[in-house]
């Protein structure tokens, strides 16, 4: 009888261990975006991999720094005649090359300039990472307030449907009620649409974070609706073009280039080989030294020269091409704000007014009994409506805005003038 009890009592224990484990595990994960910006930033396998690059370019400085282009050489011998015996003769010979014309200091000034440059690259990807990840996570709060606003249209329009709908109806109340239904299954058919939209986000969400896809996200924290100022457009594109991490990358890929042109140049005068030999025959010492020199007859470095010179003018169109994309990315990035911006003023000004107006007197009318629920239902529906294209815009907004600050490479400045909207563009500041 003991052991029964001590028995059902270790089940006891093991299923309450395994019940709190289980609440433990389904625990999710909260995030606020600062914490997920940084969770991303300390484990996002793309950007470790990249930071990888700038060892590879510190040991390629390392290389370049020694003192000589190659190890010294050593050779030793010994040889005796059998026949005679008495001491061997021996050979001794040591040889070093060296460089005459500063390639080494040159070399170093590349392999530094190639350091500077994958800075600013893993720099330009940790911009680009939190950028992804600002925008994921505006996008999965949106998509939620979405599924939110979906949901409540599908109950109103089965509860109008419940109304509306009689036994024996007339052709047109049939036709009422067909078309009632068909709002209620586009409204679910719209549901289904934007919980997998959402849950795509999720996912990439969770990949930019290298999270399991199984992790439970609770995301905290509101999308910004509050509209700022811009500076001018070419304000932040001459930021940009300063600032920019991908421009500050080619610039520095453009000085490699030119240090290893030179190191080409230099590499046309031959290196010197200075060699010392001692040697023992027959009990006589020998001793001496040389220097030697390759001739330039066939390594000329005429081609890589002309490969030094095509890299570089290559870097410096490249360099061209990105300073006129950048004013491309920022000059679209802010139209596209400020287009959110004016649509948000005017749902604030007018369309949301109007709707919630209308909502307050078809409700009034309801209870003077000088209209039906079936038609308050529907006039909630158009306001549901109007809440989702309102929600668009403020996500439209917020994704513009991180998109001019991918464009400009940091933070956007901020202006003391109280933000307002006009609907004709503005000629030094507009909303942000």
């Amino acid at each position: 009888m003991l052991i029964v009890r001590t028995i059902a009592c270790l089940l006891g224990v093991v299923v309450t261990l395994a019940t709190t484990s289980s609440e433990v595990a389904a625990q999710p994960l909260r995030l606020t975006l600062e914490a997920a910006v940084e969770r991303a930033l300390q484990a996002n396998s793309d950007l470790l991999a990249d930071a990888q690059q700038v060892a590879i370019a510190e040991a390629s400085l390392q290389r370049s720094s020694t003192r000589f282009p190659s190890n010294p050489y050593l050779s030793l011998g010994a040889s005796r005649r059998a026949e005679t015996g008495g001491r061997p003769n021996v050979f001794v010979f040591l040889s070093q090359e060296v460089e005459i014309a500063g390639q080494r200091s040159l070399r170093m000034r590349a392999a530094e300039h190639n350091l500077q440059q994958e800075s600013w690259n893993l720099a330009q990807k940790r911009l680009s990472l939190v950028a992804d990840v600002k925008s994921a996570f505006t996008k999965v709060l949106t998509k939620q307030r979405r599924v939110e606003i979906v949901r409540r249209q599908l109950e109103e329009a089965q509860q109008l449907l419940k109304i509306i709908t009689v036994d024996r109806a007339t052709l047109t109340e049939k036709i009422e009620q067909n078309n009632a239904a068909l709002q209620a299954a586009r409204f679910e058919r719209d549901l289904w649409s934007t919980e997998e939209e959402r849950d795509a986000e999720v996912d990439n969400l969770r990949r930019l974070l290298q999270l399991d896809f199984e992790t439970q996200l609770e995301l905290t924290g509101t999308v910004a609706e509050e509209i700022r100022l811009l500076p001018a457009p070419s304000v932040l594109v001459e930021q940009a073009k300063a600032q920019r991490a991908d421009v500050q990358a080619f610039r520095q890929a453009l000085a490699a280039a030119e240090a290893q042109l030179e190191v080409h140049r230099r590499e046309r005068i031959p290196n010197l080989t200075f060699s010392a030999s001692y040697s023992r025959f027959d009990s006589s010492d020998f001793g001496g030294g040389d220097i030697g020199v390759a001739l330039p007859l066939f390594q000329t470095k005429d081609a890589d020269i002309q490969e030094g010179i095509a890299q570089r003018e290559r870097i410096v169109l490249q360099l061209r091409d990105l300073e006129q994309g950048i004013e491309r990315e920022v000059r679209q990035a802010y139209r596209s704000y400020l287009t959110a911006a004016r649509e948000l003023q005017l749902f604030r000004n007018q369309i949301l007014p109007l709707s919630a107006e209308n909502s307050t007197l078809q409700h009034r009318l309801v209870q003077r009994d000088e209209t039906t629920r079936a038609e308050w239902l529907a006039q909630q529906l158009d306001a549901l409506d109007v809440q989702k294209d309102y929600l668009d815009t403020v996500e439209k907004l917020n994704l513009a805005l991180i998109e001019l600050e991918r464009a400009l490479g940091g933070q956007i400045p901020e202006l003391s003038t109280p933000a307002s909207v006009s609907s004709a563009p503005q000629s030094q500041a507009q909303p942000r």
